[in-house]
C-alpha cells in the first residue's frame, strides 16, 4: 500500500509541473546544506549507531505563489559509531532524486513559514561497515518537512528547515530494515 501512495504522489507531483502552464510561475533555483542525524540502521543481526553527519541539498523548481514544486537531488552520509555496543567502522550514505512540493502561509514582515513533502527514489551505499562489508540497494524514499524563508534580496530568499527523511526496505542489502534520518539545513533560493 505505502508503495503503491508513494507512486501515485509521484505521479500526480511529475503531472503538475508538466500541466501548469509555465509562464504562470516564477522558477527556481535553492540549495541546501546542513546536518543529518541518521536513526540506528538494522542489518542482519546486527544494530549500527551513527554518528551525526552532513547534508547537501540542490533543486530547481516552480513557485505559483502558496505553492511550490521542485525535483531536487540529495545526498547525506553518517559515519558508523557503534555497533552492536562496540567501536565500528565505515558509513552509510544516501542519494536521493525526489519530487517536493510546499505549501507557503501567507505572513507580514517578510517571514514566509512553510510546509513540504516529497516522494522518488533512493540509493543507498554501505561502505564497509563492520560486519557487513560494501552494499547498495535503491528503494522508493519520502520525506516531510517544516522551515521559514526569509528574503534578503530581489528574489532571493534565506531558508532554515527541518526534514525527516525515510527510505522504504532495503531487502536486498542483507536484510536492511529502512534509512532513516533527521536533517537540520540551511540554505537559499533564487528566483529567476
Amino acid at each position: 500500500m505505502k508503495k503503491k501512495l508513494a507512486l501515485l504522489t509521484a505521479g500526480l507531483a511529475i503531472a503538475g509541473f508538466s500541466v501548469t502552464p509555465a509562464s504562470a510561475a516564477d522558477r527556481y533555483v535553492s540549495g541546501n546544506a546542513g546536518v543529518t542525524w541518521m536513526n540506528n540502521v538494522d542489518y542482519g543481526d546486527l544494530t549500527a549507531e551513527m554518528d551525526a553527519g552532513f547534508a547537501l541539498f540542490g533543486a530547481i523548481g516552480c513557485d505559483y505563489g502558496n505553492t511550490r514544486l521542485e525535483g531536487e537531488l540529495g545526498y547525506v552520509q553518517n559515519d558508523v559509531d557503534k555497533v552492536d555496543g562496540n567501536s565500528g567502522s565505515g558509513d552509510f550514505s544516501v542519494l536521493s532524486l525526489m519530487a517536493n512540493g510546499y505549501y507557503d502561509f501567507n505572513s507580514d514582515g517578510g517571514i514566509e513559514p512553510y510546509v513540504t513533502a516529497g516522494v522518488g527514489f533512493a540509493h543507498g551505499h554501505a561502505d564497509d561497515i563492520t560486519g557487513f562489508g560494501t552494499q547498495n540497494k535503491t528503494a522508493l524514499a519520502w520525506q516531510v518537512g517544516a522551515g521559514v524563508a526569509v528574503p534578503v534580496g530581489n528574489n532571493v530568499m534565506v531558508d532554515l528547515r527541518y526534514r525527516y527523511f525515510e527510505t522504504g526496505v532495503m531487502e536486498d542489502m542483507s536484510s536492511i530494515t529502512n534509512i532513516a534520518s533527521n536533517n537540520l539545513l540551511l540554505g537559499m533560493r533564487v528566483g529567476f
